[in-house]
């Protein structure tokens, strides 16, 4: 199985480089071996941009949105999700299986 460059594993948790595109006219996620895309509708405007792309991911990979957390890039298009020890796997096959 190969782990796309945007993906980093660590011990306890997984690290996911997101591209998230605010003020979307349609709500989707590309995934590729080197690019995850997330477009969502809010604005980024007051953190709803965020909490749209957690939700999203929550409902995508069919896991509790308190699995995933923004670490870095609060205010930016260019975002690391952390995702919980117990969902990593989970999240991680989902994505390769995506892939490939």
């Amino acid at each position: 199985m190969t782990i796309p460059s945007f993906i980093s594993e660590k011990t306890d948790f997984l690290l996911i480089t997101l591209n998230v595109h605010p003020s979307s006219t349609q709500k989707k996620i590309l995934i590729t071996e080197h690019v995850f895309d997330i477009y969502v509708n809010e604005p980024p405007d007051k953190g709803k941009a965020n909490k749209a792309v957690i939700k999203f991911l929550s409902k995508y990979f069919d896991v509790p949105s308190s699995s995933f957390s923004i670490i870095k890039g609060h205010k930016s298009k260019i975002k690391i999700i952390s995702v919980t020890e117990d969902k990593m796997e989970r999240v991680k096959q989902t994505i390769v299986g995506v892939i490939n």
